[in-house]
């Protein structure tokens, strides 16, 4: 697979991750957007941890990948990727490391 993420992606998981659910939380709060705006912000995540699991499973560990499969959920992705934040930390960097060599 050779799709590139986005920058913004990577930016956006990145600060989810660090925050837990602080700012990310507050911005995208039940109480101040619909249920569909939280719902998409969600499916970004999960399709930028998901690019970035394909991506380390191409170095051979398909582990991540089939778990983060399984946590399609807001609610599951949520606590997967909260109670793995310096594994998805380690991972925007190696990306982000791969993407400068070739640039």
């Amino acid at each position: 697979m050779d799709r590139s993420i986005s920058q913004q992606a990577l930016d956006e998981l990145y600060d989810y991750v660090s925050m837990g659910f602080g700012a990310a939380r507050v911005q995208y709060s039940p109480f101040l957007a619909t249920q569909e705006e939280s719902d998409k912000f969600y499916n970004r995540l999960w399709e930028t941890a998901r690019a970035l699991a394909v991506f380390y499973s191409q170095k051979g560990d398909k582990h991540l990948l089939t778990t983060l499969n399984s946590k399609r959920g807001s609610i599951p992705f949520r606590h997967f990727v909260v109670t793995n934040a310096p594994l998805f930390k380690y991972l925007i960097d190696v990306y982000e490391a791969d993407q400068d060599r070739f640039q």
